[in-house]
């Protein structure tokens, strides 16, 4: 089971691109459950402002 920390170049949600962002400042961060978790449903043990909907993990590393 993991926890995915999102991050966006700005607050509209527009996605870091790992090719042209590094260094760039992170205007807001999503939380929430790995997709790959499967059925382990971990919500419920999330503070509410760690429940996003994370279609992807994206280019970004996940470890558990």
């Amino acid at each position: 089971m993991a926890i995915i920390l999102k991050p966006f170049e700005d607050v509209a949600g527009t996605a870091l691109n790992n090719a042209t962002s590094a260094g760039a400042a992170i205007a807001r961060w999503d939380c929430g459950q790995d997709p790959a978790n499967g059925a382990n449903d971990i919500n419920k043990y999330l503070p509410g402002s760690c429940r996003a909907t994370i279609t992807s993990a994206g280019g970004h590393k996940s470890g558990t």
